[in-house]
């Protein structure tokens, strides 16, 4: 599963039981999923952000 899929499958989770919370009427719920949602989204952003693999050797910088 890549991570598109992951992605998605994660987001319709968390809309589904933000839709689930309304719909049983729990403010509460609602809130606590969206603020799962906005951590989850933060944490995975974070870890799925794409990093480079080499360094550049060999330049060096002067300073102006």
């Amino acid at each position: 599963m890549n991570r598109q899929a992951k992605g998605a499958a994660l987001a319709l989770a968390l809309v589904i039981a933000f839709v689930t919370s309304l719909a049983l009427h729990s403010a509460v719920a609602a809130v606590g999923v969206l603020l799962v949602a906005i951590t989850l989204t933060y944490v995975i952003s974070i870890a799925w952000m794409p990093t480079k693999t080499h360094r550049v050797r060999g330049k060096q910088h002067s300073l102006p």
